[in-house]
């Protein structure tokens, strides 16, 4: 029943639209061919989540599908393992509240039916952790897994290295852990090298590897102001992670933010003791504290809320201590209260996963182009929407606003110019139309609102085609 809800929640809130660039590479690796070189996806390729992508589409004849049901089974893992970490049966009242803060979770839903890793690899992170520190479990089995987390989201293996270096102490059968360990990153490993090409999985991990860290954006070498990163990344965890109040948000998620706070403090006493009594919570703490500032200094939480996800299972089972106190408690008041926390966070993460439905800024922007596009026209833009736009089919002429700067001669043949972005550039022509689009930030943090321009370089026109979702001039 719990995988049946997971997996129905996701299929039905699929999106069948490109949302992002990020996106874009993934569906095109499922649909087009996987290619690390052409970064089909990029680097590190995540060659296991693509062939479960893969798969999902052969069966399932959707690459949209495809991706929500990977979503769902993942979601099914997280609340599995919240579930088990927490020790509380599947079929209790405890156990099923656990399920409900994974299934509603607003960026776990989000993330599960993005075309992403991010869901699949914290599901995965998880039992890893579960069958390293579980009593009773098989180690071995979680170095192999451990293996695989490797090739399906890399970013996550800090969580992963702390159980895994605390299984690795006892002398006895380190070789062979270590070993299977090399195993299970090798079945991956050794196909996507064929596929690629030595030198060319070589050159592509260089290049991503240095673009990561020193030219993309949003690590601590290029934006190191710590107190803005650190608040980031509290938004990411509180705001998006937890559906709780930021500025500009709607009120009802006043009441989830204050639930969040008044259930934190109601079970500390119960999760202190967990974490005073079971050595694996202390290492969990651990490992939640080695991702966090990993994340914190080289991961991208200046714009991207997801590199959050891995931080959010601990804090949930916090939450989580204090909602069983409620839910035992004999007062009326104390169930109504848990109740109305359940209600506000449930109707959070529904209201975004509804929205996430409808078109992104940029996304909306391509449809826009493409309704009132010609042979003529030019979009004017960074590299990374020409990219997003042509891989679609977009068959625009593209340049930078550079570009626009420097070729003046360029501004006097017929056609239109699309400003897509907030750019300093010399009017190329009559201004046409103008506008903004947008979506909420808090399904997709990336070009959250796009404004865009049109220009008729040529001849004025008495009718002049309009252009759709932007006002006319």
């Amino acid at each position: 029943m719990l995988f049946a809800a997971c997996a129905a929640s996701r299929l039905a809130t699929t999106v069948y639209y490109i949302e992002d660039p990020d996106s874009l590479r993934f569906a095109l690796s499922v649909y087009d061919g996987y290619d690390v070189a052409a970064m089909q996806p990029h680097f590190p390729g995540y060659p296991v989540f693509w062939a479960a992508a893969k798969l999902g589409y052969s069966l399932t004849g959707s690459f949209a599908a495809a991706f929500s049901l990977i979503g769902g089974v993942a979601t099914f893992g997280v609340a599995l393992a919240l579930q088990r970490l927490a020790g509380e049966k599947l079929n209790g009242t405890e156990g099923w509240a656990l399920a409900a803060l994974a299934i509603f979770g607003p960026l776990f839903w989000l993330m599960s039916n993005r075309y992403m890793p991010d869901m699949a690899g914290l599901a995965l992170a998880l039992g890893v952790f579960w069958f390293l520190t579980a009593p009773g479990r098989s180690r071995e089995a979680g170095f192999a897994l451990a293996g695989l987390l490797a090739g399906l989201r890399l970013s996550y293996m800090p969580f992963a290295l702390v159980p895994m270096c605390a299984a690795l102490l006892p002398r006895r059968n380190r070789m062979r852990r270590l070993g299977i360990f090399a195993a299970g990153v090798l079945v991956w490993l050794i196909p996507m090298t064929l596929d690629a090409g030595f030198q060319n999985l070589l050159a592509s991990a260089g290049r991503q590897t240095a673009g990561h860290f020193a030219e993309f954006g949003g690590t601590v070498y290029t934006e190191s102001g710590l107190g803005v990163r650190f608040l980031r990344l509290f938004e990411a965890i509180w705001a998006d992670g937890l559906g709780a109040w930021w500025l500009d948000r709607h009120p009802l998620t006043m009441v989830t933010g204050a639930g969040v706070l008044v259930l934190v403090a109601a079970g500390a006493p119960a999760f202190a003791d967990r974490i005073r009594r079971d050595p694996a919570w202390r290492l969990h703490l651990a490992a939640w504290a080695t991702y966090g500032l990993w994340a914190l200094c080289f991961q991208n939480v200046l714009h991207k809320s997801r590199h959050a996800l891995p931080l959010l299972p601990l804090l949930l089972m916090a939450v989580g201590f204090g909602l069983f106190r409620l839910i035992r408690a004999r007062s009326p008041f104390a169930r109504a209260a848990a109740i109305v926390f359940l209600a506000a966070y449930v109707a959070t993460g529904v209201v975004l996963a509804m929205q996430h439905r409808q078109p992104t800024a940029i996304a909306q922007a391509k449809t826009c182009i493409e309704a009132s596009l010609t042979g003529e026209d030019t979009v004017a833009s960074i590299p990374l929407v020409h990219f997003y736009l042509s891989a679609q089919g977009v068959a625009a002429q593209y340049a930078t606003p550079e570009d626009l700067t420097a070729h003046r001669a360029e501004q006097e043949r017929p056609g239109r110019v699309f400003v897509v972005g907030d750019f300093p550039l010399s009017p190329p022509g009559r201004l046409a139309a103008s506008g903004a689009l947008y979506h909420n930030p808090y399904v997709n943090r990336m070009w959250s609102e796009v404004p865009m321009r049109v220009y008729d370089t040529g001849p004025a026109r008495a009718d002049p085609a309009p252009v759709p979702c932007l006002d006319q001039e």
